[in-house]
Order: C-alpha cells, then sequence, then structure tokens
C-alpha cells in the first residue's frame, strides 16, 4: 500500500541537511555563513563576513548552526487553496530568495483548504529542495481553520510543524475535475501515491507516517499499541486478540482529521503556539526581525486583476462581432475603426492568455489567434 516507491517523482529522499560552519575535512580552515543557491563551475557558492566564497562542498564539513547568519525570519504565507499556476510559482521564487537571504529559519506560514495536487508536488519540491535553511510550518488558523489536503502536505514537508490551538490538520483525500467542471474521487493509483507520499514525509521528518497515510486513504485504520514499553502507531488491518489497543486515531470508513491538541499528543505537532510572536520566543528568535513575503498573495490578486481586464476585453470583442454581424448597414470608415479596435483587443486577450496560463481563456489560445488573423486579413481586403 505505502510504497517508498511512490515518491520518488517527488524528490523527497535523502535531502541533505547543509549547515552554517563549514570546516575543510583536511586543512580544518574554516568558514560562517551560509549556502546560497547559485554555483559557480560546479563548486558552491556560500556567503560569510569576509564576502562569497567557493567551495567544493564535498571537502568540508558542516555544521548546523546560526553563526554567520542575518537576525531576521522571513514568512511566507499560503492563504486561501492552492489553484493558480502563477501563485505556486511565487511562492517558490519567494522561498529560494528567503534562502539567499540567510535568515535564522524560514516560516511557511499555513490556513488553506488544500488545493490542486500537481501545485503542491512543486511546493513540496521546493521546500524539499531548499537544503540550506530550517523551513518551519505555521498552521495559524483563520479562515479556513488549519491545513487540510495538499496544504497539510506542504506542512509535513516543513522541517518542523507548530499549530495554533484552534486549528486542524487533514482530511487529505485527492479529487479530480473532469473536463465538465464536475469534482470526482480519484482512482486508486492516484489514492495510493498520495497516501504513500504523506507516509514518506512524516516519517522523513520523524512523525508517525501511518496517521499521516490515514489522512489521504480512508481504509486504513490507525491504531495505537505499546510494544516492547515503546509507543508506536501502525495499522491494524485485521483483529488481533494479542494487540492491546491503547487507542484508535483512525477508524477504517473515515478520514483522519486532527485537532492541534491530538496533532501535539502524536507528535504530528511539535508544538502549540498562540500566535506568532509566541513561535518566535519558542524558537529562541524573539529579538530577530520578521520579514514578509507576499509574493504568493500578490500573485493571486495580479492573476485576478488579469482575469477582471481579459472578461472585459471578451466582452467588447464581443460586442464589436454583434455590431459587425447586425443587418444594419455601415459605413466603411466606422466597420474599419471597429475591426481596429477589436484587433487591439484581441491582440490584448493574446498576451494575457499567454503571460498567465491560469486564465480560463488560455485554452482558446490557438481560436484567439485565428480569430485575430482573419480580423488583419479583413482590414488588409
Amino acid at each position: 500500500m505505502l510504497k517508498k516507491s511512490a515518491l520518488l517523482i517527488l524528490l523527497f529522499l535523502n535531502s541533505l541537511a547543509f549547515c552554517d560552519t563549514f570546516t575543510h575535512k583536511t586543512t580544518s580552515q574554516s568558514y560562517d555563513g551560509f549556502m546560497l543557491s547559485k554555483q559557480k563551475q560546479g563548486k558552491t557558492l556560500i556567503k560569510t563576513a569576509e564576502g562569497v566564497k567557493q567551495i567544493d562542498i564535498e571537502e568540508y564539513n558542516i555544521e548546523r548552526n546560526r553563526k554567520g547568519r542575518d537576525e531576521k525570519v522571513v514568512v511566507l504565507p499560503i492563504d486561501g487553496a492552492l489553484q493558480y499556476t502563477a501563485e505556486t510559482q511565487a511562492f517558490n521564487v519567494s522561498l529560494a530568495r528567503a534562502c539567499d537571504m540567510g535568515p535564522i529559519f524560514i516560516i511557511v506560514q499555513i490556513d488553506s483548504p488544500g488545493g490542486r495536487l500537481d501545485l503542491c508536488r512543486d511546493i513540496c519540491i521546493a521546500i524539499d529542495e531548499a537544503n540550506s535553511c530550517d523551513i518551519y510550518a505555521f498552521i495559524k488558523g483563520g479562515k479556513n481553520g488549519g491545513a487540510y489536503s495538499a496544504a497539510a502536505a506542504a506542512a509535513f514537508a516543513c522541517d518542523k510543524i507548530y499549530m495554533a490551538a484552534d486549528t486542524a490538520i487533514g482530511a487529505a483525500t485527492p479529487y479530480q475535475m473532469t473536463k465538465d467542471g464536475v469534482i470526482k474521487q480519484s482512482d486508486p493509483e492516484l489514492l495510493n501515491w498520495f497516501a504513500g507520499v504523506f507516509y514518506q514525509l512524516a516519517e522523513d521528518h520523524n512523525k508517525p507516517g501511518i496517521l499521516a497515510a490515514a489522512m489521504v486513504d480512508k481504509e486504513i485504520n490507525a491504531v495505537e499499541i505499546n510494544y516492547d514499553g515503546k509507543r508506536e502507531f501502525v495499522w491494524l488491518k485485521e483483529p488481533n486478540p494479542d494487540v492491546k489497543i491503547i487507542k484508535t486515531w483512525s477508524e477504517k470508513g473515515m478520514l483522519l482529521t486532527m485537532p492541534a491538541s491530538d496533532a501535539q499528543e502524536t507528535g504530528i505537532c511539535d508544538a502549540i503556539v498562540a500566535d506568532m510572536d509566541e513561535l518566535m520566543m519558542l524558537l529562541n528568535a524573539e529579538e530577530a526581525k520578521v520579514v514578509y513575503d507576499n509574493g504568493a498573495v500578490k500573485a493571486r490578486l495580479e492573476l485576478e486583476n488579469a482575469q477582471k481586464r481579459i472578461d472585459q476585453t471578451y466582452a467588447r470583442v464581443q460586442n464589436k462581432i454583434k455590431s459587425l454581424s447586425s443587418s444594419q448597414k455601415m459605413q466603411y470608415s466606422e466597420a474599419y475603426h471597429m475591426y481596429n479596435a477589436m484587433i487591439r483587443d484581441l491582440r490584448e486577450a493574446i498576451a494575457l492568455s499567454e503571460k498567465y496560463p491560469d486564465l480560463k481563456q488560455h485554452e482558446h489560445l490557438p481560436e484567439l489567434r485565428e480569430f485575430l488573423e482573419s480580423c488583419e486579413q479583413s482590414i488588409k481586403n
């Protein structure tokens, strides 16, 4: 069911935890600083007090600490549904930019009902590959009340998870959208893959994987047992009188959704905090400057504005088509100016559709280009 191979496409396994004191294995020469995302001539760039150094990372022992880092924390919000490519791309750009700023850590601040699996995958990969800085999830509460579905996966991709008291995490069964706009439950293969993603993300960050998988697959009966004096969470597929169940966390037929208190009790959540200030105190960063990068939020607003513009452009084009198609006679000069105006509108619509693949008109680009060519030919004739 939960096969590790299901995660290869996500590149989650065996990520390197690069740190902040770099000591040469032979000469013992050391640098305090942080790794940059760019490389030069196949070598790693690290930023130090003496400037940017170019090193062969395999020749160095690396120790995680705050030496050489800026006394700041970067916060990247994920608010609302993950539904736009532009928003996800902006988040990934912000994350790379944040790493190169050398903060003591990065907070992914989440209040989301989930969203598209492909966008979830892209965000998880970006978090996994941003291995030059600690990244923590903070499920802050708000309109959506927690991190659900794809947003829960983004939380599990982070090094640690912190939650506000009134939040929850889970309810992550993947769904697919048909061409007719109907949402349907995903096929078993996709369900198995997504459960495997949750399982391995949790295990990679020392969290009970079977509980994470039970957030995706309602067939999993996740229970807590005591095995040789050790607390364990397992999938009890068949009744076993020899197994003493301490608690059933997820019964078959129900998706697991955990309030913050349960998430903390089971180790899914590392701590419950009231707000960002309390989280900064917990992480010994109360004196750090907190910088919010709202690139993803701005990208969504920009996309929504672009959708309004293209909708207005479409309406103008349609009105001109009606006027040109009417039986009422029109002067040549009036028709000529109307065609020119329509051509300008079509060019704007095409430019917007090319820039923003998320726009609902994007799939009609071939027809738009064909219609534009027809209008331009009409002017020439």
